[in-house]
């Protein structure tokens, strides 16, 4: 069970850290103001778009590190972690193409999709041995 709790948590990680990165960097730039709606409407987009990808993405990667974590626990952690970065940037390497459009773009480089894909990992990781260690 606890995998699939795991599984089911930690694919939002991506695009929550996602907006929480873009609603920085429009509350740092003093040409746009952002208000609790325009936020929310960001997150939500960005859950649309994002959370399919996201899972998709986790589902690849989560086959490895299901096995990896139950035959070392702990000690596979960075060997997830390595998979979750992996899987992150080739996911946006292969978008890269898809993700500009016309009505908007979504900017996501080979690193912050590395970064984004380790985050989800150490949040599937984190939940995946704290529910083992609760068992």
């Amino acid at each position: 069970m606890r995998y699939f709790k795991a599984l089911a948590i930690a694919p939002l990680t991506a695009p929550v850290l996602y907006w929480m990165g873009s609603v920085l960097v429009a509350i740092t730039d003093p040409n746009r103001t952002v208000g609790p709606r325009s936020a929310a409407d960001g997150l939500s987009v960005i859950l649309l778009v994002g959370g399919p990808v996201s899972y998709l993405a986790a589902l690849v990667a989560a086959a490895p590190a299901i096995v990896m974590l139950r035959r070392w626990a702990a000690g596979a952690v960075p060997g997830v972690l390595a998979i979750g970065a992996v899987v992150g940037a080739v996911t946006a390497i292969v978008l890269a193409p898809y993700l500009r459009g016309e009505l908007f773009s979504v900017i996501l480089s080979p690193l912050q999709g590395a970064v984004l894909g380790g985050a989800s990992a150490a949040v599937y990781c984190w939940l995946h041995l704290r529910s083992a260690a609760a068992d």
